[in-house]
């Protein structure tokens, strides 16, 4: 399961998970039609985005956007509702655990 189909459903069903299986080409619309959204706050185009950087169309920046900000010399304001609580049954702890465990078996991990 990825981060995207964990989150909540938005009631709106415009920006709920994709029901049939995605293809680069819905996937790309979505985005396009989504364009305003951001994919934390919308399912539809974490979908479409996750689906598109597996399928190698889309690569993530390295850089976090506070740190794309500094580089730009421009403000850099969090979202309202960033400090939103993690779900249920998860702790700082245990995300720690998992990312030390994906850094130890990344190849960047392991140089």
């Amino acid at each position: 399961m990825t981060w995207a189909a964990a989150l909540p459903s938005p009631d709106d069903a415009t920006h709920a998970h994709p029901e049939n299986p995605l293809t680069v080409v819905s996937a790309q619309r979505i985005m396009q039609q989504h364009l305003r959204c951001h994919a934390v706050s919308c399912a539809r185009k974490a979908s479409a985005h996750s689906f598109l950087v597996r399928e190698g169309k889309i690569v993530p920046p390295l850089d976090t956007p506070r740190e794309r900000a500094a580089a730009r010399g421009i403000c850099f304001r969090p979202r309202p509702d960033s400090d939103a609580p993690l779900p249920e049954g998860v702790n700082l702890e245990t995300l720690l655990e998992v990312l030390a465990g994906l850094a130890e078996y990344s190849p960047i991990g392991k140089q």
